[in-house]
């Protein structure tokens, strides 16, 4: 759907969206965000293991989605520079790497790091 949203077919039928625990991906029509989708959609294969933490407010699952190789997709998308660790919600031991990982992607100039002072999805979607 979007950089930090996916739907998900399940083994036993039907589809769900799930979104990313602990990261906030820019918003589709905002700069940086068909980045971000385009990348998820590159690097999500036909097979993941959802690993659920939480719902959210609107009945979506919020979790951390392994890849078929053991990867962590939430933490992919960091590493290339295509999302903020969403501190307001990440609480989980894992955000502590997560962090370092966004660090690393922004002295790289890496994704949306490529430009000058890309604005945080939640300050761009309360404007």
């Amino acid at each position: 759907m979007d950089g930090d949203t996916i739907h998900v077919k399940r083994i036993e039928g039907g589809r769900e969206r799930v979104r990313l625990y602990g990261i906030d991906c820019p918003e589709r029509k905002q700069e940086g965000g068909a980045g971000a989708t385009a990348y998820v959609k590159a690097t999500i294969g036909r097979v993941v293991d959802v690993k659920e933490i939480d719902q959210d407010r609107y009945g979506r699952s919020v979790a951390i989605v392994f890849l078929g190789d053991g990867r962590i997709l939430n933490q992919m998308i960091l590493e290339h520079g295509w999302a903020w660790v969403y501190s307001r919600y990440c609480k989980l031991p894992i955000c502590g790497a997560w962090d370092e990982d966004e660090a690393i992607a922004r002295a790289k100039h890496l994704g949306l790091w490529g430009s000058v002072n890309p604005t945080p999805p939640w300050e761009w979607r309360r404007k």
